[in-house]
């Protein structure tokens, strides 16, 4: 008998399908509550909170066995606003160079990955169906929702990797912020962006 250090599995690129999955799998939602202070307008947070609504969640399979070497996610961020700024993930860095780097390739809808490397540089890159966005180890990265349906991209990272929020929160966010002007996305300097 061949000892399978790793099993193969095949799987929907469908949130339900993550959910279901037998093995490894873990759902993560997050609220307003969760990132409210990644939000320039926070009256307009105050206003929103009562009702606490849902931006994103996050399907990922972990752990399907010992072997496992790469990660997989599917993330659906929902269509809206707060105040004038869509709806986002909280965006991270990666703890060091050496955690790898990651994919993602979007299912449906459209967006913006904010992208800031260690000294400050900063990218932004328009997201849409079929393409596939690399992200090095060392920019962090948060995605936007921009469009009016739902942002589905799948991810692929590796298992080992660990997570830098802290350093997001320290500079105040991205160097930039995208915002609706006149029913159009517009990306705009963050008032609140300083470097450490």
């Amino acid at each position: 008998m061949t000892n399978h250090a790793s099993l193969p599995f095949a799987l929907p690129l469908l949130p339900d399908a993550f959910a279901h999955f037998e093995r490894g799998s873990s759902i993560v939602s997050r609220r307003l509550s969760d990132i409210s202070a990644s939000y320039a307008d926070q009256a307009a947070v105050e206003r929103l909170l009562s009702d606490d609504p849902v931006l994103y969640e996050f399907y990922a399979l972990r752990n399907v066995d010992t072997a496992q070497k790469l990660i997989f996610g599917l993330t659906v961020i929902y269509p809206g606003t707060v105040g004038d700024e869509y709806y986002m993930t909280k965006g991270h860095f990666h703890a060091s160079a050496a955690d790898g780097d990651e994919l993602y390739m979007v299912m449906r809808g459209s967006g913006h990955l904010l992208l800031q490397a260690r000294d400050g540089e900063s990218r932004v890159i328009e997201m849409q169906p079929g393409a596939l966005f690399y992200t090095p180890a060392t920019w962090a990265h948060r995605t936007v929702n921009s469009g009016s349906d739902e942002l589905v991209f799948l991810s692929i990272w590796s298992h080992d990797v660990q997570y830098d929020y802290e350093t997001i929160e320290q500079r105040g966010g991205f160097p930039v912020r995208v915002v609706q002007r006149d029913g159009t996305p517009t990306v705009i300097p963050n008032a609140s962006f300083q470097l450490d």
